[in-house]
């Protein structure tokens, strides 16, 4: 499945797999995207976000 930032519904469905920061999504999208049209796969996009998330902070 394919992503841009014009997807509305998944952009936020994918901003809250990332704790609330749509920068981080937006940012995954654009690094992960290929060629003029700005579409990534969501693969890559859900695993930039996960690899990207900040750490928790210990209790």
């Amino acid at each position: 499945m394919l992503v841009t930032m014009k997807s509305s519904e998944l952009f936020d469905q994918l901003v809250e797999i990332a704790d609330g920061d749509a920068r981080l999504v937006e940012d995954a999208v654009r690094n992960c995207a290929s060629g003029p049209s700005g579409e990534a796969d969501l693969k890559d996009v859900v695993q930039y976000i996960l690899d990207h998330l900040p750490e928790p902070l210990a209790a």
